[in-house]
């Protein structure tokens, strides 16, 4: 079921040339349902950035996704989705980590 929305998205949305930019934030100290309430609220979320959040071992990890045609513009949108997530967690951030791809990585 996953599979089939992720190639009609991939189809819709995804061209060979498009950038996917990834960033990923563990965060601890908060429960996961505290964390999506509040981005949310934040206003992170939109047409251009993609949240899910993932708990393992008392951390809450949060993967922001973005696709441009520029890997410029791809970094900038998850820039200000960095800012504002961590305006609105503060501290319960713990670190990050940025990955690019050229091409898109969903393969089926």
């Amino acid at each position: 079921m996953l599979n089939s929305y992720l190639k009609i998205y991939k189809a819709r949305h995804l061209t060979d040339d498009t950038c996917i930019a990834t960033r990923q934030f563990h965060t601890f100290g908060m429960p996961e349902f505290e964390i999506n309430k509040l981005i949310g609220e934040s206003g992170v979320i939109n047409n251009s950035i993609k949240i899910m959040t993932l708990v393992h071992d008392g951390i809450v990890t949060i993967n922001a996704f973005t696709t441009s045609l520029v890997k410029e513009d791809a970094l900038q949108k998850l820039d200000a989705a960095e800012a504002a997530l961590r305006k609105t967690l503060g501290q319960a951030v713990l670190e990050r980590m940025t990955q690019v791809s050229n091409t898109p990585c969903m393969s089926f």
